[in-house]
């Protein structure tokens, strides 16, 4: 791909097609291909300093600075956010000046320059709450809890969670709820609920399986294997961490693999210490060039513990997506299709034809399964939103 529009990447002139480059490079980085993505972004930074259009600069600066974030160079990061925050304070940009705010702030924070980042995230709220910007707020929210906990103020960092995740159901926010679960996890874990800690990472998982967020996805991940091995049950963390390290090896995640390999060398060591029986073994380690694991499809008992926990939070479409993957995987209609009718009908508030539609067919498969009653159990139950089943065209005599 990047080969298809190398000359127009290399030198981006007046016929140059910005709009298809621009395209390009959030596929490119949306697909984990961060070095040609950031390629395609650096070219598209130099072309707009030779102009005069200070928005389109502002964007493509910061779409080059997450992506050297996202490589490990964070110094390169602050500098490219530092200039895209002098043009947002130019330009009067409050709801973006936000965003760069916050963006610095995290970089500060994992530099360990905690009062700096603090500063930031609560000039960012202030910033949130003048222009009535809810998105913003739970994010600066976020950031100041993440600085509370590395001072160990777990009760102040978990009300400030609790707070963000109640504005995140608010909007519908799924991807930051999942990121406010993983928090709040680490703070029960601090406490000891290593039992709550695993349950809010359960809930974490497969929201960011269903938006399709490879880094968060592999983040979870990581911090479910880390769980499990901390509660000896590393046998069961294996897949786990196996699956976070290949997805951020194989995406270019640089600062995550860097996260992830050490968690995968501990409970592989771990696991292969104590064996499937709990005998002794050899304990090789994990090096950086050692090919990654390939992806692990969740089991039937995973599908079924994961939707009942999305249905019973009413993350919706998470349920759905699971209750599908276990009828994919044999198990009987009966047993799944009232959960799926459910998810599906509270999933959207305009019933789309294509949902209908497949309500209608779970309802015909129960129903040729010898399960009429369940059928008019379910009509009866979701009456507001299944309009009745259809009469006969043709008339009785």
């Amino acid at each position: 791909m990047v080969t298809a529009f190398h000359d127009q990447i290399e030198k981006p002139n007046a016929n140059t097609d910005i709009g298809i480059l621009n395209c390009l490079g959030c596929l490119l980085a949306d697909t984990g291909y961060l070095e040609e993505s950031l390629k395609v972004r650096s070219s598209l930074v130099k072309y707009f300093q030779g102009s005069d259009n200070l928005v389109a600069l502002q964007a493509a600066l910061g779409n080059q600075a997450l992506i050297l974030e996202a490589q490990g160079d964070l110094n390169g990061a602050m500098v490219v956010f530092k200039e895209e925050e002098r043009i947002y304070r130019q330009l009067n940009a409050l709801n973006s000046l936000a965003i760069v705010l916050r963006n610095q702030a995290r970089i500060m924070r994992a530099c360990g320059d905690l009062d700096g980042a603090m500063a930031l995230n609560k000039e960012e709220e202030q910033i949130c709450r003048s222009v009535g910007n809810l998105n913003g707020l739970q994010s600066s929210l976020a950031g100041q809890a993440l600085v509370l906990k590395a001072r160990g103020d777990l009760d102040g960092a978990m009300a400030l969670f609790k707070e963000q995740e109640r504005i995140c159901r608010q909007l519908g926010d799924l991807d930051d709820l999942s990121s406010s679960f993983c928090n709040q996890a680490w703070i029960l874990r601090d406490c000891g609920d290593l039992d709550g800690a695993l349950a809010l990472l359960k809930d974490s998982e497969p929201i960011k399986r269903q938006l399709g967020d490879v880094e968060g996805l592999a983040i979870s991940l990581a911090n479910r294997a880390f769980l499990l091995k901390e509660m000896g049950r590393t046998q069961e963390a294996l897949p786990f961490a196996e699956e976070a390290h290949w997805l951020a090896a194989t995406h270019g995640y640089i600062t995550l693999v860097k996260r992830t390999e050490p968690i995968l060398n501990a409970v592989r060591q771990a696991a292969l210490s104590t064996g499937p029986s709990g005998s002794s073994a050899a304990t090789p380690t994990v090096s950086a060039s050692a090919p990654p694991s390939p992806p692990r499809e969740p089991t039937i008992p995973e599908l079924r513990e994961s939707a009942t926990t999305a249905l019973k939070r009413g993350l919706w479409e998470a349920a759905e997506t699971h209750l599908e993957k276990l009828l994919q995987q044999g198990e009987p209609v009966e047993t799944v299709a009232p959960d799926l009718i459910t998810a599906l009908l509270n999933a959207h508030e305009t019933l789309s034809p294509a949902t209908v539609t497949r309500v209608e067919t779970l309802l015909a498969q129960l129903d040729s399964a010898g399960h009429a009653t369940l059928v008019t159990q379910l009509r009866r139950q979701h009456a507001s939103k299944l309009a009745p089943p259809k009469k006969p065209w043709w008339k009785v005599w």
